[in-house]
């Protein structure tokens, strides 16, 4: 599993892009793509509550 922290808005639209990518694969829980799905979208979340918080 290649992924990679989200430090630039570069990096963040590639993750949206590794996101769409994952889902339309449909993966099920307990494989690889499911996992990889899961860590990009916790990274997503967390640059998104950094950078694009609602106060």
């Amino acid at each position: 599993m290649n992924v990679t922290p989200i430090q630039t808005e570069k990096d963040y639209r590639d993750a949206l892009k590794r996101i769409d990518d994952l889902i339309a694969l449909d993966p099920k829980e307990d494989t690889q793509d499911f996992a990889k799905l899961d860590l990009i979208s916790t990274l997503v979340e967390t640059y998104e509550n950094s950078h694009y918080s609602i106060n």
